[in-house]
């Protein structure tokens, strides 16, 4: 029972991790893929701001976003999406800003907040940033430190259980 259990549990903390590296990842691309379709835009982001911003919305909720921005290298927002989702967001330092590129992103996770986010370059913009986040599912999130949690816990137990049968032994 306890090799079931202990496999049964391995698993699910890699399920957790899989789940949280796929929504990584997927931050990372949507940032990417938004970045250059903006650099195409921005004409319109100069001259049309209010229709610019309202499109911007559009297409960050058509792709499952919590929050986007765009921002700039001191780290003032010039446009924010409507969104539904309220998030504590962490903008990038302006450092981390100030290294970035139009073909690498910046991504990180925020366990702690439940989110990850991107930021990436504007091409063809001077000193432009998109910055985007994407809420995690708070059940899968939220219970890989309760997994790993109790799977430390079990493995102690374990050790315990191997210790007291050898003292009777």
């Amino acid at each position: 029972l306890s090799n079931r259990t202990q496999a049964m549990m391995e698993n699910s903390i890699v399920l957790a991790n899989l789940y949280v590296a796929d929504q990584v990842e997927n931050v990372r691309a949507n940032a990417l893929s938004m970045a250059l379709d903006l650099g195409n835009v921005k004409p319109m982001f100069e001259q049309q701001r209010e229709q610019f911003a309202q499109g911007f919305s559009v297409v960050v909720a058509n792709r499952g976003l919590s929050a986007a921005q765009i921002i700039d290298g001191n780290q003032n927002a010039l446009v924010k999406a409507e969104t539904k989702t309220e998030l504590p967001l962490q903008l990038p330092s302006r450092e981390v800003l100030g290294g970035l590129n139009e073909s690498q992103p910046y991504v990180k996770l925020f366990p702690d907040e439940n989110y990850a986010a991107a930021v990436v370059k504007l091409p063809n913009y001077d000193n432009t940033f998109l910055f985007i986040a994407r809420a995690l599912d708070p059940s899968m999130a939220g219970r890989l430190n309760q997994i790993q949690d109790s799977f430390s816990d079990f493995m102690t137990l374990q050790e315990r259980r191997f210790n007291i049968q050898a003292a009777f032994a």
